[in-house]
C-alpha cells in the first residue's frame, strides 16, 4: 500500500480513477470496514483519506489505534493508497467548500463516507453537503451505520466498553481482538519470584487501556502468537504504582524478550484488580487465574 503524507494544499491527483473513503478511522472497526467494503463494490481501486490525529479529540487523548496500526489494517483490507493528512492549522481552518474542491482535484470518481462524517472549519461540512454540494467530478455514497446490539458501532462506544471491562463486546464491534503494541522492559522481578515471570510493557503510544484487572490474552513475539495472562493496573499489594502498568505472563514460555516489540491482544476480562492481605493470598489467586484462563483456551485462542 502506498502512503502519501499531505497538507491538502498541494495534493496531486491520483494516477488513475479511484474510490475514496473518508474518515479518521480510529480502531478501523466494523463500521469503517463496511465503508471500505462498499467502496470495493464500485470496482475501482480503493484509497482512504485520513488524518494523523483526531480532528475531534484534544492532543494526548488515548486512542484505539496509532497511525501505523491504521495503515497496517487498511493494507490488510485491500486499500491501495492512503492519503495521510497532517491536521495542522491550515487544514483545521479549511472551509468545507475548499475541502470539496480538493476532492475535485484528486481524480476520484466515487467517494464513500458515513452518515455522521464532518469536515471543514468547525466541522461545518457534513455528508449531505458532500453528496449534494460542489462535487463536480465524483459521486458520493453515504454508507449506512453498522449496529451492535441495536446501537451504532463507534470508536467512542468501543472505548467506553473497554473502560468498563466489556472486552468481548468491544472485540465484536472491532471485528477482531483489541490490541496494543509495546516494548518489553525490566520490572521489579516480583512475578518471577512468585512463579509467574511477566513481560512488562512500555506502550508504543497513548493507547486506551481496558479496566484495571486480569485478562485472558494473546501476545505475538517475533511473529509467533502465544496464549497468556495479562494484568492491567497498579499492583496495589506489592510495590504500588502511581500509574497503571501492563504485565503479561506468557504460558509455557522460557525465552528472554527484553527490548522486543510485541503485540498484545485482550481476549476476555476475568476479574477486577484486587488488593490482597498478603503475598500468599496473591499467589493463590494468580494460580486460580491461570487455571481459569487456560480452561478457556479452546474457545478464545484462535
Amino acid at each position: 500500500m502506498k502512503t502519501i503524507i499531505t497538507n491538502l494544499i498541494d495534493v496531486k491527483p491520483f494516477e488513475r480513477d479511484m474510490a475514496l473513503c473518508l474518515g479518521f478511522f480510529d480502531g478501523v472497526h466494523r463500521g469503517h470496514q463496511a465503508l471500505i467494503e462498499a467502496a470495493k463494490q464500485s470496482g475501482l481501486p480503493i484509497a482512504v483519506l485520513t488524518f494523523d490525529r483526531s480532528p475531534k479529540a484534544r492532543m494526548g487523548t488515548p486512542l484505539l489505534t496509532t497511525v501505523a496500526d491504521r495503515l497496517a489494517i487498511f493494507a490488510s483490507l485491500g486499500v491501495e493508497v492512503t492519503l495521510l493528512v497532517v491536521f495542522d492549522d491550515n487544514v483545521k481552518s479549511l472551509a468545507p467548500e475548499a475541502f470539496i474542491e480538493t476532492l475535485n482535484k484528486l481524480r476520484v470518481k466515487k467517494v464513500f463516507c458515513g452518515p455522521d462524517f464532518k469536515f471543514g472549519f468547525k466541522a461545518k461540512g457534513d455528508a449531505t453537503l458532500l453528496k449534494y454540494g460542489l462535487g463536480r467530478d465524483f459521486i458520493t455514497t453515504i454508507v449506512d451505520e453498522v449496529n451492535e446490539e441495536g446501537t451504532k458501532i463507534s470508536s467512542s462506544r468501543i472505548i467506553k466498553h473497554l473502560q468498563y471491562g466489556n472486552v468481548k463486546v468491544s472485540n465484536r464491534m472491532l471485528g477482531r481482538p483489541y490490541s496494543i503494541k509495546g516494548t518489553v522492559i525490566k520490572g521489579h522481578g516480583n512475578g518471577r519470584k512468585f512463579g509467574f515471570p511477566t513481560a512488562n510493557l512500555a506502550l508504543a503510544a497513548n493507547y486506551v487501556l481496558p479496566l484495571n484487572g486480569v485478562y485472558a490474552s494473546a501476545i505475538t513475539v517475533g511473529g509467533k502468537r502465544y496464549y497468556s495472562m495479562t494484568s492491567v493496573g497498579y499492583h496495589p499489594t506489592v510495590n504500588p504504582l502511581d500509574k497503571p502498568i501492563v504485565e503479561v505472563h506468557i504460558f509455557d514460555f522460557k525465552r528472554r524478550i527484553y527490548k522486543k516489540t510485541v503485540t498484545l491482544e485482550f481476549l476476555q476480562f476475568m476479574r477486577p484488580e484486587i488488593t490482597f492481605e498478603d503475598i500468599k493470598a496473591l499467589i493463590a489467586k494468580m494460580r486460580e487465574d491461570e487455571r481459569d484462563i487456560k480452561a478457556l483456551k479452546a474457545g478464545l485462542f484462535k
